[in-house]
């Protein structure tokens, strides 16, 4: 019954103006917590489903003028355990074909694991020895046969586990008094698992597993403490967030390099970095309040939907060419963006109005998981007013084209006319 760190912009201390915040962890922050999707400025508390602003009729307008594609999609809810409210989708494995989820509650609060196929439908992942209050997956391997995450304890103590082959396994801490660990992501065998420990007094350190045991992979120079976040397919190349002084920054480790801090964009104060492309070469995050793909050490800002001000980049393809995550206006009502370098990022449920998609009564608030090839997406959001986790497959990135690129500023233009003849009557 925990939601692990969200991954969106916050603009409060908790965070710091830029992005969420994975803060170290400390004894009293055993007790489950529940995450909000809906307010980017809030700790993390419930799962819960917030109403989205008006469409953007402009917006959909000049997309419909300006991508191409190759054919239809399909989108589809991945129903909750019986006495679920929605599933929560936290990982999408290469193919798209395994899907893993939270099973969240009418209460908000997360009480089971399990991994979805078309052919299988949900599998129960159970419980970790011990720990049966909750299972909280947070990761899904690139083969879809390994799912990690977080258990409780009925007295709420917490435990890191790795779920293969049937089994449960804890997978420890990195030591000293009343330790805390969460994984939160697995390279592509599920040998390899990274994420954070920390224990009282001591803040947190991000580590490496494998069976051999966990590395401690320290802290960057003049920081206190670091956070395992993504991890490669091949295990060796891990991402996550530290700081810097009072300043949040990502980092990037290998075990020939150790941890390195990555560049920002001017004027950020937080960094973070939520996924990693499988081949280790693309990072998708937030900077100074911007989604964020960061290609060695440069960050390249992805740029904005019309009338957003802070956006998250959650979701990267096995390439890096893809990226997914979500946006937020000034009251915070949040939309679901996809980008790719040809297009920039576009709102997803316009681009799949545009493909000839029914959208009616569909709402995407976040892409939160891209299969490798990027032809499958996992994404929160409602339908029909309820929230659900939504499985989009046969997805095909749009490009663009210079004559595409013409008729989209004509459209533009006619949907600005529009709406202002729209305003005026309403006036």
């Amino acid at each position: 019954m925990f939601g692990f760190p969200v991954r969106f912009p916050a603009v409060n201390p908790h965070k710091g103006v830029g992005g969420v915040k994975h803060v170290p962890l400390h004894k009293k922050e055993k007790t489950p917590m529940k995450h909000r999707q809906s307010n980017p400025g809030s700790s993390p508390l419930k799962f819960p489903y917030t109403k989205r602003h008006p469409k953007r009729a402009l917006a959909a307008l000049s997309l419909a003028a300006a991508v191409t594609y190759a054919h239809a999609q399909t989108l589809q809810v991945i129903p909750p355990f019986p006495g679920g409210f929605y599933s929560h989708l936290t990982g999408i494995s290469a193919d798209g074909s395994v899907v893993a989820a939270g099973n969240v509650l009418p209460s908000g609060e997360i009480d089971r694991g399990f991994t979805w196929t078309s052919a299988s439908g949900a599998q129960d992942i159970g419980f970790l020895p011990g720990f049966t209050l909750a299972t909280i997956p947070t990761g899904l391997s690139g083969n879809g046969s390994t799912v990690v995450g977080i258990a409780f304890d009925p007295n709420y103590n917490l435990a890191s586990f790795r779920y293969q082959n049937g089994v449960m396994e804890d997978l420890g801490s990195l030591g000293g008094t009343n330790p805390v660990t969460l994984s939160t992501g697995v390279s592509y065998d599920g040998s390899v698992v990274t994420g954070y420990s920390s224990s009282d007094g001591i803040d947190s350190h991000a580590f490496r597993w494998t069976q051999a045991g966990m590395q401690d992979l320290g802290v960057l120079p003049g920081g206190s403490y670091s956070l395992g976040l993504a991890i490669s397919g091949d295990g060796e190349v891990i991402v996550g967030n530290g700081n810097v002084g009072s300043d949040g920054r990502i980092f990037r480790w290998t075990q020939a390099d150790g941890m390195k801090p990555l560049g920002f964009l001017p004027g950020s104060t937080f960094d973070g970095a939520y996924a990693l492309s499988a081949d280790g070469t693309a990072i998708a995050g937030v900077s100074d309040a911007q989604a964020v793909r960061w290609l060695g050490d440069v960050p390249q800002a992805l740029g904005s939907l019309p009338g957003t001000l802070f956006s998250s980049a959650n979701a990267v393809s096995g390439d890096g060419q893809i990226i997914g995550g979500t946006t937020f206006d000034s009251s915070f009502s949040p939309t679901a963006f996809i980008w790719s370098q040809a297009t920039g990022m576009l709102d997803i449920e316009e681009l799949l109005a545009s493909r000839g998609v029914d959208m009616a009564g569909w709402n995407f608030e976040s892409i939160n998981g891209i299969s490798a090839d990027g032809s499958a997406l996992i994404a929160f959001g409602s339908r029909n007013g309820e929230p659900v986790g939504i499985l989009v497959t046969d997805f095909a990135v749009p490009e663009a084209s210079p004559l595409s690129a013409t008729a989209s500023l004509l459209a533009f233009g006619v949907a600005s006319s529009w709406l202002r003849i729209r305003r005026q009557r309403q006036a």
